[in-house]
Order: C-alpha cells, then structure tokens, then sequence
C-alpha cells in the first residue's frame, strides 16, 4: 500500500465536498502508515470508527446537494454509496467477529482506498457540472 496523497485531480471544486474528502484521504493515509509501523490493528480500528461516522455525514452532504441542485443520476449515486455502507458493515462485522489484524488491516486499506479514488475521480466528478452550472 502506497501512501493516498491529497491533490488537485480529486477537487470538485466544491468546498464541503472537497474539505470532507481531504480528511478522508489523510485518514487513510494515516491507516497506511500505522500498518508500516506495525501497527495496523490499532490504526484499523481508528479507521473504522472514523468511518462510521464519515459515511453518514459525507453521504447526506452529497446527496442533499445533489437532489437539491436536480442532479440527474442522484439516484445510480445513491445506489454506490449504499452499496459502500453495506460492505462497510461486512468489513466491520469481520473485524467485530475476528478482531483486527495487521493482515485484516492491509485488505481493508487497500480496498477502502481503491473504492474511493474510483468514487471521486469517476463517480464524484460527473456531478461537477451540474453543481458548478447551479
């Protein structure tokens, strides 16, 4: 796992969008360095706490903007973000039943990071538009 840097092809362009975004990749930045300093249980389990919480808020922030501005594809979005939160639940459950580890931890980082570079650069980005246009 490489470190998730910050930088200027994730912007929306859109500020709580953007700023709710940025914590999430020093999060996981964060995850990968825990795991490097062999630490990756404790660091999982931050991560997963964090989130719990992130997913609902960050959701409802995309979401209210989106259906608020008339966002054409608001509900295949939704779609992916529900299909997020459900496997969220399935890795917090794993961990839950199995108690993390440091494998448990490189697994999880790698596929929280991949689900979320593709989100933003694909998925995110074609909502642009239509929030700049409004």
């Amino acid at each position: 796992m490489d470190s998730v840097s910050w930088t200027s092809r994730y912007e929306t362009g859109i500020d709580a969008i953007d700023r709710q975004h940025r914590e999430l990749f020093k999060r996981i930045d964060r995850l990968t360095l825990s795991i490097y300093d062999g630490e990756g249980k404790r660091g999982l389990g931050g991560m997963l706490e964090y989130l719990g919480t992130y997913v609902i808020e960050h959701f409802g922030t995309e979401e209210e903007l989106l259906s608020r501005h008339g966002y054409p594809d608001l509900e295949a979005h939704k779609k992916e973000h529900i299909a997020f939160m459900t496997r969220f639940m399935e890795i917090k459950r794993e961990c839950d039943d199995k108690g993390p580890d440091s494998y448990l931890a490189i697994r999880v980082g790698r596929e929280i990071e991949e689900w979320w570079k593709t989100h933003v650069l694909d998925t995110d980005m074609r909502y642009v538009p239509c929030l700049r246009q409004a």
